[in-house]
């Protein structure tokens, strides 16, 4: 088991670091507004902001592998709460190679969950054959319904969502390291 520890964490810290770090840096933007605010005098700030390498540091490791990963992979910045993604704003490319691909390897795969009111939730994802799908979710008391493009698909309770999150923590957690790497 210790022999797993250092690759497990190696992977763990460095996949993420290499899948979609390209971002707006919102994290890292609210320290910025931070060293703004603080003094108004240039040579003030131009201080300030030297002593807040260290913050400057972890604030864009934030961002690098953590942030701007969900940014890219959902098309919107959880922080700043920005769309579109920085990987997908149109400019003049250099290089052109959208039209050699299929639209799923060309916009991001799952857009941010949209919540039409308290009890409702819709997702669109890619399915394994490239379709757009949109995932809704309705919750009618302890009991949710689950609807792909309209159509129901199954039922469950939040109790049992709590049970199965319970039960399969260490097997989520890995199935979630694994999804942000692609």
């Amino acid at each position: 088991m210790k022999k797993l520890i250092a690759p497990i964490l190696v992977a763990s810290i460095t996949v993420p670091a290499l899948t979609g770090c390209i971002g707006q840096m919102g994290v890292t933007k609210i320290a910025t507004g931070f060293n703004l605010k603080a003094v108004d005098n240039r040579y003030g700030r131009a201080g300030l902001y030297l002593l807040m390498a260290p913050v400057y540091a972890i604030t864009s490791a934030i961002d690098l592998m953590v942030v701007n990963s969900i940014e890219f992979w959902t098309g919107t910045n959880p922080v700043t709460g920005k769309a579109p993604a920085v990987a997908d704003t149109p400019v003049e490319a250099y290089l052109k190679v959208n039209t050699d691909l299929g639209e799923d390897l060309s916009e991001a795969p799952l857009s941010s969950i949209n919540n039409p009111n308290e009890k409702t939730f819709q997702m669109r994802a890619l399915d394994d054959n490239g379709f757009m799908r949109i995932i809704e979710g309705k919750r009618t008391g302890d009991k949710i319904d689950i609807y792909i493009d309209g159509e129901y698909a199954a039922s469950t309770s939040l109790e049992e969502m709590k049970r199965f999150a319970e039960e399969n923590h260490e097997r989520l957690a890995l199935a979630h390291k694994q999804s942000k790497m692609g």
